[in-house]
């Protein structure tokens, strides 16, 4: 069975010729949006879909930056179609509550329900990789002007499950699908200009305060670790005492002599200050470092215990100068304590464009256009 999903709107089947929605529609989705059914013909099958409405997808689309005027602009860059085609024929094709209908209803290219002018809109993702993606969400985005905001819209997924013999379960499909979006970015650079765009540093500093500490850790420090060099990078699986100041299991680099350089962090998601009595204060993040430095690790490289170099106090919000200076003049040998604030995690974002692009993706609906 092939893998493909199916989107719904108004009851119809909004499909391509090989009846083929490619994954990146996922992004009119959020998480909380799916929703488990079982099956009519078995008790113990489980689907998974995605439910939704014109309103949200539009809020959705737009607050990613594709909303309607940057939609436009992509269909216009490679020639895809002509201004009077974007512009004229086909929001006045739409308009037309029996050429609406007849297009929510279309099915078959053969059935001639479109204009041969905008037929191409809707070509096999494998036909011209990069009519289909800005296609899709074009059309899509266009017909949100036309619909009911209530008007229901539905992904069905479910062959895909069904295809991967996954346990629907379990399975977090929303990140899966978005995972073979990304895929799809690295043959589509016209499609990825327009979805990954250059964010500002404001804007990317707004997703990581909005960050919580697991997603720190798992979907921005760990992959820039691994991305530079690091070995073994992996979260601590047991977060509170039992961490030992550490919420990345100690990880190394070797240095120019090729000796390896041992490091951890403990990873913050509020403002690290001086000030009492208050969450984030320093004493907390100073207790914690004593912790990481002072206890011994096993190393199943070469079966022997040994004490971290660095310890990397991390936060994606920001550190005061009280908080750091207090810091350095508390806790012996000072070299071993290195800062990362917002700002640096940016930085090193920026330095990796794949990561930024799973960054960006998969905290989506923290992006807001500027």
């Amino acid at each position: 069975m092939a893998e493909k999903c199916f989107l719904l709107i108004s009851g119809h089947v909004f499909i391509t010729r090989k009846w083929d929605i490619p994954p990146y529609l996922i992004l009119l989705f959020d998480p909380k949006d799916k929703q488990n059914r079982k099956t009519k013909w078995s008790s113990a099958t489980l689907e998974i879909s995605f439910f939704s409405n014109v309103g949200k997808v539009k809020a959705k689309l737009d607050s990613i930056g594709l909303d309607l005027e940057s939609l436009r602009n992509a269909m216009r860059k490679p020639s895809l179609a002509g201004s009077e085609v974007i512009d004229s024929i086909l929001p006045a094709f739409l308009d037309n509550k029996r050429h609406l209908q007849a297009f929510l209803q279309w099915q078959e290219r053969e059935s001639n329900s479109l204009p041969e002018e905008i037929g191409f809109l809707l070509e096999d993702l494998d036909e011209d990789f990069r009519y289909s993606p800005i296609g899709h969400l074009f059309l899509v985005r266009l017909l949100c002007e036309y619909l009911d905001p209530q008007t229901e819209i539905i992904l069905d997924p479910s062959e895909i499950l069904q295809a991967c013999d996954y346990d629907s379960s379990k399975v977090d499909i929303h990140d899966k699908l978005l995972t073979d979006f990304a895929d799809e970015l690295e043959i589509n650079s016209l499609f990825s200009q327009l979805l990954v765009f250059s964010p500002d540093d404001m804007t990317l500093l707004s997703i990581l305060h909005e960050l919580g500490e697991s997603d720190l850790i798992n979907h921005v420090l760990v992959p820039v670790l691994d991305a530079m060099g690091f070995r073994p990078v992996m979260p601590t699986k047991f977060h509170g005492p039992g961490e030992l100041g550490k919420d990345i299991a100690p990880f190394f680099k070797e240095n120019e002599f090729g000796f390896r350089e041992y490091y951890a962090i403990q990873a913050k998601t509020v403002k690290i200050h001086a000030r009492a009595g208050k969450k984030g204060n320093v004493n907390e993040v100073m207790d914690q470092a004593r912790t990481a430095l002072s206890t011994a690790f096993f190393d199943p490289t070469d079966n022997s215990r040994k004490k971290i170099d660095h310890l990397l106090i991390v936060t994606s919000q920001s550190i005061t100068r009280d908080a750091r200076l207090q810091i350095e003049e508390t806790i012996e040998k000072k070299r071993e304590i290195m800062f990362v604030d917002d700002n640096m995690l940016v930085k090193l974002l920026k330095q990796h464009t794949q990561i930024l692009r799973q960054v960006i993706l998969r905290f989506s609906s923290r992006l807001r256009r500027t």
